[in-house]
């Protein structure tokens, strides 16, 4: 039952319960969305303590209040009952005296032994009279009604409650858990386990319910401890009581007053304290006599302060097993769900986590989504708008897991809860071995016998109730420890390698008196391998852009120019190791001129722009988008910075002359608020989605362009001419840029370069249009991964068609050969 998911949507609290708490510009800096970072924020609850946690601090404190609640009824529970054996006990001791059928053992007797089915039947009926006369006149009756009414009350209120808590945090981990395996997806290109939600969720709601069981232990054995103290040693209220009494005398003393009288103060405590050490020994040897003349009570007391010390120990104890047997246990989340199959329509939120995870396939996407600031949290805010409000798990799903769990390692886990009960039944037997021992030589009579016995067993049972539980939780929780621990580990290594790309250097104000914005990139000797292959990606390649130019790199298909770009820019974004599709190997790259591995990694990426091309990119990006409305799609702050003349709607008027969407912003009906869609499908207005107005590959390239430019304008820290001119709005920036121009004739090419020189910033453009080296400041010529020739128009001209490539390409392009 304390398993079981709920069928309804869990009710959601007012603040998200997480340990990690940024604002949304923390977040944008460190490139880790939200969601991330409190997933990973979780764990503060368990300080000290073995096993991982999937609860907050917050939390854990919630769990431990109500595991002290439930403790209190149990406590409750206990006292009542105790009493009404208190109550009853008078009555049976009378009973059983006046029935002749019954033999008692040991020289007062405590144990009846029936003799014959006579003496049975009037044992019964002596038990019987005894119960009737104790409900009429004692409250043993009441007593026992209250001691169920408490256990009633405990699963009737508190476990509810803690049902209800269990879903909530289950729930929350469960979306944290999505949204960290698309942030996976998206900047490592790992792709996601489709039960590893759910195994999360499974394994939060075992935590939150371990969590508090083993809270009701401590909360039990503390109260009960202090109650034994109390009960055992007469003597510990007087001492308290004189304690209070000397320091009250102390306090009162007539020397307090400034001066102060150091003398008659000191004469003064020194006689005070010698009254109290004398009041208390006198008390102890007083309780010595007393331990002395009736030590049943004592010794049995003592022997169930160790045990109920040991029992609290037990948790921890089965926690270290517990964690050390799931490491070489691991749960096929994957087979866990194999077969389920998906649901037979596809919603919206079904279509945009298939635009996300096709996202993440190409590293070039990757690339561009992790060198702009805040587009990886943009590309996960859309999956989740698209998500349902209430995020349940599947019931299919969770019985499956549950199944596989059970299965694995059944045996070893059989015989480890076979061994944790064992344990916890020879702790209990110590005290009642105690009792057994120690009470027929005892001189006290028989009701107290009576009365101490009872106490001992209520406790005992109460003690083994939760005692098991606890273990019986604890040992369900690391069930799905091997799969949740191995998830966790490689989500926060990939953090940590975002965060150190992401790390602002110490000396940011000296090394950026260091650079130049004129300077732009120089590329020298640099040679990268491939990831994937034992192959060069980049061979020795030289090549430099000062601000204001517009570098072409040019060359056949499969020349390298793509995987040049691709490898200084992972170079320079330092994207996590999965991620990345060239491996660095040597060589040097300056930007403003200073070297890379110098500049703070944070100011770097706000300057710089990568778009890179492949198969997939424009498709997949398109796809993600489709819906929006155009202003939507271009907004470098996602929302957040305001309407016309601010910072952001100027970097996106700036982007859309730059990108050359002006005649396309023009024609549209609603202007930026149009929404633009990549599907025919979308065409057709609903009453939840308003007309689309589709748009051919070559707008939406011009779009995604303008979404990256518009990122860099925003980002950039050089001061503009204008705060919406086109002419030194990039100034220090460097523009990364693959194959923007497929889609474009050479007129619109040409267009677009004189644009990029506009801007200020330094970029490197490459491209299959051979004629539009003209319009270019360099020509960078490429072939098999090393750069062949480079030059003005004029200077590769001039070498003519025997020394250089580009001239000869000319030639042959002019005379039709």
């Amino acid at each position: 039952e304390d398993d079981n998911w709920d069928t309804a949507p869990a009710k959601q609290t007012s603040t998200p319960p997480s340990s990690v708490r940024q604002s949304a510009r923390q977040v944008a800096d460190s490139g880790v969305p939200l969601p991330v970072s409190n997933l990973l924020g979780r764990g503060d609850s368990r300080t000290g303590e073995s096993g991982f946690s999937l609860l907050s601090r917050q939390e854990g404190y919630q769990c431990h209040r109500l595991g002290r609640t439930r403790s209190l009824f149990d406590i409750a529970a206990l006292v009542f009952l105790v009493v009404a054996i208190n109550e009853l006990t008078p009555f049976i001791v009378a009973a059983l005296k006046d029935t002749s059928a019954i033999v008692f053992q040991g020289r007062d007797g405590v144990i009846p032994i029936v003799g014959d089915i006579q003496g049975g039947k009037k044992l019964l009926s002596a038990l019987f009279t005894a119960f009737s006369s104790a409900c009429k006149d004692s409250w043993a009756h009441l007593a026992f009604a209250s001691a169920l009414l408490s256990i009633w009350s405990n699963d009737v209120f508190v476990r509810p409650t803690v049902r209800r808590t269990a879903s909530a945090v289950s729930a929350h981990v469960r979306d944290q858990t999505s949204s960290s395996q698309m942030f996976l997806r998206l900047v490592a290109g790992l792709p996601p386990r489709k039960a590893m939600p759910d195994v999360f969720a499974q394994s939060a709601r075992r935590q939150v319910w371990s969590d508090v069981e083993a809270s009701r232990l401590r909360s039990l054995v503390g109260m009960s401890t202090i109650a034994l103290i109390a009960l055992t040693v007469s003597v510990a209220k007087p001492i308290v009581g004189a304690m209070i009494g000397a320091g009250a005398d102390i306090a009162s003393l007539g020397a307090w007053k400034w001066p102060l009288e150091w003398a008659v103060l000191g004469q003064g405590m020194k006689s005070h304290l010698v009254s109290m050490a004398l009041t208390i020994g006198s008390l102890l040897g007083e309780e010595c006599t007393k331990i002395v003349d009736n030590p049943l009570a004592v010794v049995v007391q003592a022997s169930l302060f160790v045990v109920l010390f040991a029992i609290s120990t037990l948790p921890t104890i089965v926690r270290h097993i517990e964690q050390k047997k799931s490491a070489s246990d691991h749960l096929d989340v994957d087979a866990a769900v194999k077969g389920l199959g998906d649901d037979e329509e596809e919603c919206d939120s079904e279509r945009s986590t298939a635009a996300v995870l096709d996202m993440g396939v190409s590293s070039a996407t990757r690339l561009s989504l992790l060198s702009q600031p805040g587009a990886v949290e943009g590309v996960l805010d859309r999956w989740m708008l698209m998500q349902p409000k209430s995020s349940l798990p599947r019931p299919s799903a969770k019985s499956r897991i549950d199944s596989m769990s059970q299965n694995q390692g059944r045996a070893g886990a059989v015989f480890r809860r076979v061994a944790y009960e064992a344990s916890v039944l020879a702790l209990l037997c110590i005290p009642v071995a105690v009792y057994v021992v120690i009470a027929p030589s005892a001189s006290v009579d028989v009701s107290e016998r009576w009365n101490t016995g009872t106490r001992l067993v209520s406790l005992l049972l109460v003690a083994y109730t939760v005692s098991r539980r606890v273990l019986s939780s604890i040992a369900d929780e690391f069930k799905l420890t091997s799969s949740v621990d191995s998830f966790l580990r490689l989500l926060s290594g990939i953090v940590a390698e975002l965060a150190q790309s992401n790390q602002a250097s110490q000396d940011v104000l000296q090394l950026a008196a260091q650079t130049s914005p004129d300077n732009g990139i120089t590329v020298s000797d640099f040679w990268a391998a491939h990831a994937q292959r034992r192959a060069w990606a980049c061979r020795g390649a030289q090549l430099s852009c000062k601000n204001g130019e517009v570098c072409l790199v040019l060359g056949d298909d499969g020349s390298g120019k793509s995987r040049l770009l691709a490898a200084l820019g992972e170079t320079l974004v330092s994207p996590p190791t999965k991620s990345r599709s060239t491996v660095f190997v040597r060589g040097r790259i300056n930007v403003g001129g200073l070297d890379v591995t110098r500049w703070d990694k944070k100011r770097l990426k706000r300057n710089i722009a990568i778009v890179l091309n492949d198969v997939r990119t424009l498709s997949d990006t398109a796809a993600l988008f489709s819906g929006l409305t155009l202003q939507e799609i271009l907004d470098p702050a996602n929302g957040s910075g305001g309407g016309p003349g601010s910072p952001s709607h100027n970097a996106m008027a700036i982007a859309i002359q730059v990108a050359g969407l002006s005649s396309l912003v023009a024609r549209l009906p609603s202007k930026l608020s149009t929404v633009v869609t990549a599907s025919e499908d979308e065409l057709s207005p609903s009453p939840t989605r308003p007309s689309a107005q589709i748009l051919s590959p070559s707008e939406w390239n011009k779009v995604l362009l303008a979404r990256s430019i518009a990122q860099t304008v925003l980002g950039n820290d050089n001061p503009m001419t204008a705060p919406d001119a086109v002419q030194g709005s990039l100034i220090g920036s460097l523009l990364l840029l693959d194959d923007v121009t497929a889609h474009a004739n050479e007129v619109e090419e040409a267009v677009l370069i004189k644009a990029l020189r506009a801007t200020g910033a330094a970029t490197l453009l490459t491209s299959n249009h051979w004629a539009s080296g003209r319009h270019a400041n360099r020509i960078v010529v490429m072939k098999d991964g090393a750069v062949v020739e480079s030059g003005s128009h004029a200077e590769l001209m001039q070498r003519g068609p025997a020394n250089s490539v580009y001239a000869l390409r000319w030639k042959q392009m002019t005379s039709g050969v």
